[in-house]
């Protein structure tokens, strides 16, 4: 909910905005705080696509809306959906990478042999082309097939 994403901003930023911090504050009190910072604040927002609609709403109607009256802010914005940036006002000041699939399955054999050792290369190559390099799913796979294996 939009309650929850402020709360957390509220609670992870708390040294860096004095105003917002404070119990009882609103949004006004956070964009005045976002406008005054004076270091550089980096924001992440993960599986976009999964953030309640009041959520999204905050980010886009209120800090991407205001991204040009915040220059000590920085947003990264990763999920397989992400805000429509093609109509913004805010269009001119971000950067989109669209991001597909990771089909090489040696990329994956990196990846496991750091998080999952009993896995061997039959076995990413294996899951890396059932999940079609899908990151998410391929992830999930190998630490399920990773689990079976103990």
């Amino acid at each position: 909910s939009k309650e929850f994403a402020l709360d957390t901003i509220r609670i992870e930023l708390a040294k860096v905005l004095p105003q917002f911090s404070r119990a009882k504050s609103t949004p006004f009190e956070l964009r005045t705080d976002l406008r005054a910072l004076t270091s550089p604040t980096v924001l992440f927002f993960d599986t976009y696509e999964k953030a309640s609609s009041e959520a999204r709403e905050l980010v886009e109607g209120l800090l991407l809306a205001d991204l040009e009256q915040l220059p000590g802010l920085r947003i990264v914005i990763g999920g397989q959906s992400v805000p429509d940036h093609t109509k913004a006002l805010w269009s001119s000041m971000v950067r989109h990478f669209a991001l597909g699939p990771i089909t090489d399955s040696e990329h994956w054999r990196h990846y496991a042999a750091r998080h999952y050792q009993d896995l061997n290369r039959d076995h990413v190559e294996a899951l890396t082309a059932a999940a079609f390099g899908i990151p998410g799913p391929l992830r999930l796979m190998l630490q399920t097939l990773a689990a079976k294996l103990l």
